[in-house]
C-alpha cells in the first residue's frame, strides 16, 4: 500500500471518528460571495473538478458539480473527494537544476563541471550546483497552453508556476502542500479544510495572504483577517483562472527595458456557466512566440493595468468569434489587476486597481495595441485610454521630465509613435465623418490635424529656405536622402528644444512668430479654430506642437525601407 493510500484511508476514518457528514452538499451564488477572487475561485472550481472528472482511471471518493447555472452552482463532495480535489490543485513534482554559485547554508546533490565558451572564444570550465527544485504541475492549464507539448506544459504553463512559486508561495514556509505532493504524499490540507465545511456555514476561519492576494494574517494594528470557510475554500482555486503577465519599464539611463513580474489579472465572473465554457478556448488561442527560453512575448506588458484590457481582448475576440458580439460587460463585470513581485524574502504588492473597461475601449486598444514601438510613449497611451483621459495627456510631462536622447525626441521609435498618434487620430476623424455620411467635408478640421499641418509646413519650409532642400527633389534623384533626412531632423530639433523650454505665454509668441513665418495654407475656418486653441488651449496646442515636431523628424530605418 503507499502512502498516498494509507492518507486516503485515514482521511475516511478520520471522518468516521468525528460523526462528519459523509458527503456534503455545498452550494454558492455569485451574489453572495464578496469578492472578485472568490468569484474567480468558483470558475477555477469548476475547471478544476470537470479536469479531475477527465482523469484516466478516475478519482478516489465523490466530488461532482449536481448544478451549474450563470448565478452559481451545487457541489457533492466527500472527504475523499476533497483530498483528490485538493491532490490535484496542488500537483507537484520534484526536479533538479543547475544553479552558477551555491546556496548559503545548503550543500548542493552534486557539482556540476561544464565547458563553456566566453565571449572571447576560449574556452573555460564551469561548476554548476545541482539541487532539488520543487514544480508545480498547473493541473488543467497544461491541457490549454498552446505553446505546450505534452504533459509538461510550455511558455505560458511555465510563466504560471514561477509565479505561483515567487508570490503566493514564495515564502518557504507557505508551499508545504506542493511539497506534500512531491513527494508523493496526500495534501495535508484537506482533512482540516473538511472540518471546516463541515461546520455551520457561518464558521470562520484566519485568511492569510497566501489564499487572498492583499490579505494579511495580522493587519498593523494586530487585528486577523477572517474569511467564512466555505468562502475561503474557493480561493485555492482562482489562481488558475487570472491572467499572468509580466509588466516592463525603461530605465532612462540607458532606454533598456527591465522585467518587474508580475501583473495577476482577476476577471470578476458574471456568468459562471458561459464564463467556464469560453476561457478554455482563450487560453488555447494566446500567442506562442517566446523571449529567451519561457517567457511567451505576448504576456510581456509596458502597464501592469494593460493586463485587463487585453484579458478583455481575448475574451471578446472569442465571443465575437462564436456569437459575432463585442460587448462581454455580460460575461465579465470588470478586472483586478495586482502588481505582485519578490523583492528578497518578501512579496510586495506594488499596485491594486479595478478596470471595467467599455466596448469602444477595448476595440480601441485591440486596433492599435500594436501600432505604438517606444515603451514610454505607449505607456502615457495605455494610462490615457484606460482612465478615459484626453489622448495628448501627460505626454507633456514625459517630455520634461526625460532624457532627451532615449526617452523623448532622440529615440527614432518615440517620433515613429508621435507619428503613428497623428495617423490614428485622422483616421478615427475621417471614420467618424464616414459614419456621419458627411462625405463633402472630408477634411480633418481637428485642432490635431491643424497643428500637424502647421508644423509640417514649417519643417519643409525652414528646409527649403535654409539649405534649399525638398521631398520632390530627393524623389527625383537629385538630392541626397540622408542629407534631407539629417537636415530635417535638424530643423525639427531646433523648433522642439525652443518649444519645450518656453512656457505657455511664451510659447504662444514663439508659435506665432516662428512656426508661423514660413507661408501656410489656412483658411478662415481653420485660422479661426487655431487661434481659439492657442489661446483658449495652450497646453494642449504646445503638447501637440511637440509630438507633431517629433513625428515630422521620423526616418524609416533602413531595414524597414
Amino acid at each position: 500500500m503507499t502512502e498516498t493510500t494509507n492518507a486516503k484511508a485515514s482521511r475516511g476514518k478520520a471522518a468516521k471518528k468525528d460523526e462528519a457528514p459523509s458527503v456534503l452538499a455545498l452550494e454558492w451564488s455569485l451574489a453572495e460571495l464578496p469578492s472578485a477572487q472568490h468569484r474567480a475561485g468558483l470558475a477555477g472550481l469548476v475547471l478544476m473538478v470537470r479536469w479531475l472528472e477527465g482523469q484516466p482511471g478516475g478519482f478516489a471518493g465523490t466530488c461532482r458539480i449536481t448544478r451549474i447555472d450563470e448565478a452559481g452552482l451545487s457541489l457533492l463532495i466527500d472527504l475523499a473527494g476533497l483530498g483528490s480535489l485538493l491532490d490535484a490543485t496542488y500537483e507537484a513534482a520534484s526536479e533538479e537544476e543547475e544553479y552558477p554559485s551555491p546556496w548559503k547554508n545548503k550543500a548542493p546533490i552534486r557539482e556540476v563541471q561544464k565547458e563553456e565558451v566566453d565571449k572571447k572564444g576560449k574556452v573555460k570550465t564551469k561548476t554548476y550546483y545541482v539541487y532539488p527544485r520543487i514544480v508545480p504541475s498547473g493541473a488543467w492549464l497544461v491541457s490549454y497552453d498552446p505553446s505546450g507539448n505534452g504533459s509538461k506544459g510550455g511558455e505560458w504553463t511555465a510563466l504560471f508556476r514561477r509565479m505561483l512559486w515567487e508570490t503566493f508561495r514564495g515564502v518557504p514556509a507557505t508551499r508545504a502542500p506542493f511539497e506534500e505532493r512531491a513527494a508523493k504524499r496526500a495534501c495535508g490540507l484537506a482533512e482540516d479544510t473538511w472540518k471546516d465545511l463541515c461546520r455551520p456555514p457561518e464558521h470562520a476561519v484566519r485568511l492569510p495572504s497566501t489564499y487572498y492576494l492583499g490579505a494579511q494574517a495580522n493587519s498593523a494594528d494586530g487585528v486577523p483577517f477572517f474569511d467564512r470557510a466555505r468562502y475561503q475554500f474557493l480561493l485555492h482555486f482562482w489562481p488558475f483562472v487570472a491572467s499572468i503577465y509580466v509588466p516592463a519599464h525603461v530605465k532612462p539611463q540607458d532606454g533598456k527595458r527591465e522585467y518587474v513580474p508580475y501583473a495577476i489579472v482577476v476577471p470578476d465572473v458574471a456568468a459562471l456557466a458561459s464564463f467556464c465554457e469560453e476561457l478554455p478556448y482563450v487560453l488555447k488561442a494566446r500567442e506562442t512566440r517566446a523571449i529567451g527560453k519561457s517567457l511567451p512575448e505576448a504576456a510581456v506588458l509596458d502597464l501592469a493595468i494593460e493586463g485587463a484590457l487585453d484579458t478583455a481582448r481575448r475574451l471578446r475576440e472569442r465571443i465575437a468569434a462564436r456569437e459575432g458580439r463585442k460587448d462581454t460587460a455580460d460575461l465579465v463585470l470588470g478586472y483586478e489587476v495586482h502588481h505582485v513581485t519578490k523583492e528578497g524574502n518578501n512579496v510586495r504588492v506594488l499596485s491594486s486597481s479595478r478596470v471595467e473597461p467599455d466596448a469602444d475601449t477595448v476595440d480601441h486598444y485591440a486596433r492599435n495595441r500594436k501600432a505604438f514601438r517606444h515603451p514610454p510613449f505607449r505607456q502615457v497611451w495605455l494610462s490615457n485610454l484606460i482612465h478615459g483621459r484626453p489622448r495628448h495627456v501627460a505626454f507633456d510631462r514625459l517630455i520634461a521630465t526625460s532624457p532627451l536622447s532615449t526617452m523623448t525626441f532622440g529615440s527614432n521609435a518615440f517620433r515613429h509613435d508621435a507619428r503613428k498618434y497623428f495617423e490614428i487620430t485622422s483616421n478615427e476623424a475621417a471614420e467618424m465623418q464616414e459614419e456621419n455620411e458627411t462625405p463633402e467635408n472630408t477634411r480633418d478640421d481637428s485642432i490635431e490635424a491643424i497643428v500637424y499641418a502647421v508644423v509640417s509646413g514649417y519643417v519643409r519650409g525652414k528646409l527649403k529656405a535654409k539649405y534649399n532642400l525638398a521631398w520632390e527633389d530627393v524623389k527625383a534623384g537629385k538630392k541626397s536622402k540622408k542629407d534631407y533626412e539629417e537636415k530635417k531632423e535638424k530643423v525639427a530639433k531646433e523648433a522642439f528644444l525652443a518649444v519645450r523650454a518656453r512656457p505657455e505665454q511664451d510659447f504662444v509668441s514663439y508659435f506665432a512668430g516662428t512656426l508661423c513665418s514660413v507661408p501656410q495654407f489656412l483658411d478662415t475656418k481653420r485660422y479661426s479654430r487655431l487661434t481659439h486653441a492657442l489661446q483658449g488651449d495652450t497646453g494642449k496646442v504646445r503638447t501637440l506642437t511637440l509630438l507633431a515636431l517629433s513625428a515630422n523628424a521620423w526616418s524609416i530605418p533602413a531595414k524597414e525601407s
